[in-house]
């Protein structure tokens, strides 16, 4: 049975319901996707409307969650969603993350802590090979610390649209944990990153990646410098993060850039990395309190004089400032805004989302200076995110196979290795992708035999520690099985029932 959502409350049945038909139904094309002049989610949801919503904005429900959101409505829970910090977590959460001693760590002492088994091993001439050993244990730890909030978040925070975002901008601003010291400063970067600014304006998110130490260790701009044939570390420029900016983090691969445009954006961040003697200052040469803290610092120093033309556009001498100017440029150009936009729909409706879809959330995205919640509810709101065709469209790649498991079967672990473990034999490490453009999302990436073989596998394990039972597991799907795994799951031993649900191919799409 279907109720007027909480935050329409004074509309009338009626009038929900020719909304609902105006902005949905009536738009539908008998083949393919929707007509994109109307733009608002149906209110009176479906079970089916309920769980694809649950799908790409969530993990995938809970138990209860669909009865819930079939309550409150769309329009309103996905305004919730957009302003989370008006959701309380769970005590439980909240006490497994205060557990973790070292997530709430600055950059500053996570690099001491990272260093001073080397620096320890130095002084005391120890062999580099033991040294390195005590330095990758501290890094294990600050790493398996910050992959145990993701995991937890994912499962249980109200909060899950914009735990969703923080692992699609993981993956766009994706480093990878092997290299160097980026492992341990991976917590830090979602924490003080990633996550608070996830519906804030891009420009602000760009800027704050740029300057973050895991980015200026994974793509070597610390490294980027004005020739100096004295220091080995800083011979010259290194355009490994200007070109991966242009063709990753904003413009795209057919941005409309060139080699040109690269070699000019690599001088303007020449002194963009680490203070000096970071993590620990050396006299009068160090940086400010703050660049400390941050792990950020520009070396006026290293950097090449002179104006430099980007895109077209002349950016003046002005030290920081031109990397800044730069930034400014990228984060509102109509190609960056084409390009988040088509990604987002790739990641939230169809590996080929239609081209309404992709101009009106770039509409949104320029219209409103690059603010994502707002480029967010365009694309909730739009037809094509909800036509029929939309739903279970998409394989599930195998960490949101992973978490969707884990709560719809009503599990939230102590321990996330078992987790961790199962994402890495399906194929997705947390945090070990080591190319930067992240884990793709492509059906085609992951939909494979002997992936098929390991995620049955898996299934049987998660089943073994459910805590539902099938008819409970069942309704907290909303039952989207076909007929044929109806009648096989019907068929089956009680004990297997909870596997078969978990393994069935509906379950492995969203």
């Amino acid at each position: 049975m279907r109720t007027r959502p909480l935050a329409e409350g004074a509309a009338s049945a009626g009038t929900c319901v020719a909304a609902r038909a105006l902005g949905l139904a009536a738009g539908l094309l008998a083949t393919g996707w929707a007509n994109p002049a109307a733009a608002a989610p149906p209110e009176l949801l479906t079970a089916a409307e309920a769980r694809h919503l649950l799908e790409r904005a969530a993990y995938g429900p809970a138990p209860g969650d669909l009865a819930r959101l079939q309550a409150q409505g769309a329009t309103a829970w996905i305004a919730q969603q957009l302003a989370p910090e008006g959701l309380e977590e769970p005590a439980r959460l909240r006490e497994r993350l205060a557990a973790l001693g070292t997530l709430t760590l600055s950059p500053l002492a996570r690099a001491r802590q990272y260093r001073a088994p080397l620096q320890a091993a130095k002084r005391q001439k120890a062999q580099d090979r033991s040294a390195l050993a005590a330095a990758r244990r501290v890094e294990r730890q600050l790493l398996r610390e910050a992959q145990a909030a993701r995991v937890w978040r994912a499962l249980a925070s109200p909060r899950q649209l914009q735990e969703v975002m923080v692992e699609f901008w993981a993956d766009h601003f994706n480093v990878h944990a092997r290299k160097r010291a980026v492992g341990a400063m991976l917590g830090d970067m979602e924490e003080r990153v990633l996550r608070p600014q996830a519906f804030g304006r891009f420009r602000d998110l760009l800027g704050a990646v740029a300057r973050h130490p895991a980015m200026l260790d994974y793509l070597d701009n610390w490294r980027n410098s004005r020739p100096n044939p004295q220091n080995r570390r800083f011979s010259g420029v290194n355009e490994n993060y200007a070109r991966e900016l242009l063709e990753l983090h904003t413009l795209g691969v057919h941005g409309g850039y060139d080699q040109g445009d690269v070699v000019a954006l690599t001088a303007i961040l020449t002194g963009w990395g680490f203070p000096r003697g970071w993590p620990e200052p050396r006299g009068a040469q160090s940086a400010s309190r703050g660049a400390l803290d941050e792990g950020f610092y520009f070396d006026a120093r290293r950097h090449l004089p002179g104006s430099k033309r980007l895109l077209g556009v002349t950016i003046p001498e002005g030290g920081q400032a031109e990397g800044e100017q730069a930034l400014d440029l990228l984060a509102r150009h109509p190609a960056t805004a084409r390009f988040l936009a088509r990604k987002l729909a790739c990641r939230f409706v169809a590996d080929d989302p239609p081209a309404a879809l992709i101009d009106a959330t770039a509409a949104a995205f320029q219209a409103s200076d690059g603010r994502l919640d707002a480029t967010l509810r365009c694309l909730l709101s739009h037809p094509d995110f909800w036509a029929p065709q939309a739903r279970q469209a998409r394989f599930k790649t195998p960490y949101r196979l992973v978490i969707s498991t884990l709560r719809a079967s009503g599990q939230f672990p102590d321990s996330v290795d078992p987790a961790l473990q199962a994402m890495a034999r399906l194929g997705q490490p947390l945090h070990g992708c080591a190319t930067p453009d992240g884990w793709p999302v492509a059906r085609t990436a992951w939909l494979n035999p002997e992936a098929m073989a390991r995620r049955v596998s898996f299934a049987a394990q998660a089943a073994r520690q459910a805590t539902v039972r099938p008819d409970e597991l069942a309704e907290t799907l909303g039952s989207p099985f076909g007929e044929r795994s109806r009648l096989a799951i019907a068929a089956a031993p009680p004990a297997l029932r909870l596997a078969l649900m978990l393994g069935a191919p509906e379950f492995q799409e969203h």
